[in-house]
């Protein structure tokens, strides 16, 4: 992981001459903006609330178990659709991905009407789309399709400025009216629930068609899809030998149909990825990283909405969808304002400092900002929700700039897809986990103590922290590796200062080299 002159060279850009030499880039990342903004507008002003008001204290728990399903579909179809991407082309994972992730809002929109927003049937309905949708979730296609467009000198800075950007669009297209039509008030209390969220999903719908008509106007560089080609054809050549070998046996059942077995290939595509994981140390240790910050991170987000209804006193019953609203609001939107410059400015740090080095120095920043929500437990008011959320989203930024750009510049070539597939498939089965430990733990806690979700801030806090371990053996396990490639380059220099001509080496005679030597006109 040495510095390479292209790297040399995106630490010298600016990120107005990145947006002006990326265009491409820049629709990629309006693409993954509109697609955030899209699930965004769905979430937070319709299924969260929901959620709250139809399974009350069981939010945590039910949430929990519905995310662990969840999470096995993303294990499986991390990897393998990362694997497609590499194969198919980004653009076409990227309409796949889109399609998965606007399923909930869509069945809300295809059963809400029929059955009622607040029936148990349509939340169950939602969680069953919930489910579909993650396929592919782990794959992080859009970042992928940022990665693919930009040019490889501008691509750490492309990392924040994906964050950054995709975050500005979420704030204008979601936050900034979800923001100022709660607080106006523009809805009438007394108004039915489908008056009240029937815009939104219209609205989501809106932004659903953008997103793909945005894709669809992406043009791939020709480099790029020339390298798939290539690498198509390589793999291809390379089986042509073991192909020809098995055509008896493919002739003799030929006439049978070939079956396709979804959950074989997944699989396969699965001890693939982590093959690739194992194969290089730097992978390894940046994944073991990504294993502690995903755990920590996935926990406070599970316990989030909870966390901050439990302790205004709105799970007790008797709070209002407005109520409800306004914690979603200020969990999702607020934070967004400042995290937009926030991911900008380190993505500039990863250009200026080089991601390693950032990332050792972000990481027990990160830990302390997870623990910090714990302080709502000292606090208890609304203004706290913003603060806690802001600290949360402040806490991913190690994770989300410097981490991912190092696994893409570490990946082998060709199989960048592939690598961010496997760092999503990781993400998901730590997720796994996380889930059915708060599932399991939370009823548990809660008949020994009152209020107790603030305990687990601090446990994230320490994980966080613990997972820098591994990044600061990559650093010096690089850090040795550069004085190994130094040393012979030492010796020689070392060697020719100390070397003394012997007169047998000049026949006797120690010339004087005069400082004119080899100019005609002083040669006498």
């Amino acid at each position: 992981m040495a510095q390479t002159s292209g790297e040399a060279m995106g630490r010298r850009a600016t990120m107005w001459g990145v947006v002006k030499r990326n265009p491409e880039m820049v629709k990629a990342i309006i693409a993954a903006g509109l697609e955030r903004s899209a699930v965004m507008v769905a979430s937070t002003m319709v299924i969260q609330n929901v959620k709250a008001m139809v399974w009350k204290e069981s939010l945590t728990e039910y949430n929990a178990i519905l995310s662990m399903i969840m999470n096995i579909l993303a294990m499986l179809s991390g990897p393998w659709f990362g694997r497609f991407g590499d194969r198919c082309g980004r653009r076409v994972a990227a309409l796949v991905f889109g399609s998965c992730s606007f399923l909930p809002a869509w069945s809300l929109i295809a059963f809400g009407p029929v059955f009622g927003f607040d029936d148990p049937r349509v939340l169950w309905a939602v969680s069953a789309a919930s489910v579909l949708s993650a396929f592919a979730l782990s794959s992080d296609t859009t970042l992928v399709l940022t990665n693919e467009v930009t040019r490889e000198e501008d691509r750490g800075l492309a990392f924040g400025l994906f964050q950054a950007l995709t975050s500005g669009i979420a704030f204008i297209l979601c936050g900034l009216p979800v923001f100022l039509f709660t607080m106006l008030k523009v809805a009438d209390d007394a108004a039915p629930l489908g008056l009240k969220v029937m815009p939104w999903l219209a609205y989501q719908a809106l932004l659903s068609v953008i997103y793909f008509i945005t894709v669809m106007t992406i043009r791939v560089p020709p480099m790029a899809a020339a390298a798939n080609a290539s690498k198509e054809e390589m793999a291809t050549e390379a089986d042509m030998e073991s192909q020809a070998s098995e055509t008896k046996a493919r002739e003799v059942v030929k006439d049978k149909p070939k079956k396709r077995n979804f959950a074989g290939n997944a699989w396969k595509a699965l001890l693939s990825s982590f093959e690739l994981a194992f194969q290089s140390r730097s992978l390894k240790l940046l994944y073991l990283t990504s294993v502690a910050m995903f755990f920590s991170g996935d926990v406070v987000y599970d316990l989030g909405g909870q966390y901050f209804r439990d302790e205004l006193g709105y799970m007790q019953g008797g709070s209002t969808l407005e109520q409800q609203q306004m914690v979603s609001v200020l969990s999702t939107v607020t934070p967004l304002v400042f995290v937009i410059p926030a991911n900008a400015f380190v993505g500039h740090l990863a250009q200026r400092m080089g991601s390693l080095r950032l990332l050792q120095i972000m990481i027990p920043f990160a830990a302390a900002c997870t623990a910090s929500g714990a302080f709502m437990a000292l606090a208890p008011y609304v203004w706290m929700i913003p603060v806690v959320c802001l600290a949360q989203n402040f806490a991913g930024l190690a994770h989300n700039v410097p981490l991912k750009h190092l696994i893409a510049e570490s990946a082998p070539e060709g199989r960048v897809g592939e690598a961010m597939g496997t760092l999503g498939t990781v993400g998901q089965g730590v997720s796994f986990l996380a889930n059915a430990a708060v599932a399991a733990s939370t009823p548990v806690i809660y008949k020994y103590m009152t209020k107790p979700l603030w305990i687990f801030y601090l446990l994230a806090g320490l994980l966080t922290f613990i997972g820098g371990i591994p990044i600061w053996r990559l650093s010096k396990m690089n850090d040795e590796e550069e004085e190994e490639e130094e040393k012979p380059d030492r010796a020689k220099r070392q060697a020719v200062r100390t070397k003394s001509p012997t007169p047998s080496e000049f026949d006797g005679e120690i010339p004087c080299v005069s400082p004119w030597a080899g100019n005609d006109s002083n040669a006498d």
